[in-house]
């Protein structure tokens, strides 16, 4: 059975090796249409867990969180596009400059598929006491509407 991407559940497949995600997936195929790698998965298989989900039919949301200067963000979150990624994390303690590299770098990657939307989200600690970071920990944004707010200028919180 196919994954059913009516169905708006995301799961995380929080194992360290393919042969149990993919047999997770296969089972969850007729429930949900998302599935999470995280950085277990991605540190214990790479890429290839991304193409093995993508390959079964999924979205993959790939949780990440990237944090690195700008231009290792920009080049990582470019491959996670080119290899299907609907989805993608990027640590907002980067700041600014960080941040945009990154959704520059995404949406580069996502340029051969343009036919759907693409999403990443900005993540924010949610371990801190600061009052300016107690806000939701995940926000997701519409690459296409946030790269016409970050084009020839940095990103400014918006308050939400």
């Amino acid at each position: 059975m196919r994954p059913r991407p009516e169905n708006p559940l995301i799961v995380a497949i929080d194992v360290s090796e393919m042969a149990p995600a993919v047999a997770l997936a296969d089972a969850l195929a007729p429930h949900a249409a998302m599935l999470k790698v995280g950085l277990e998965l991605f540190s214990a298989s790479g890429p290839d867990a991304v193409v093995a989900l993508t390959d079964l039919g999924y979205d993959v949301f790939l949780d990440l969180k990237l944090h690195d200067i700008p231009t290792t963000v920009e080049k990582a979150a470019r491959v996670a596009g080119a290899l299907g990624v609907s989805y993608l994390t990027i640590h907002s303690m980067g700041g600014p400059v960080m941040l945009r590299a990154g959704v520059e770098g995404f949406i580069d990657g996502t340029r051969y598929r343009l036919g759907r939307e693409a999403w990443v989200g900005i993540t924010g600690p949610n371990w801190t006491t600061d009052p300016t970071w107690l806000k939701p920990s995940l926000a997701l944004v519409s690459l296409w509407s946030l790269l016409r707010h970050i084009r020839g200028r940095a990103l400014q919180p918006t308050g939400h």
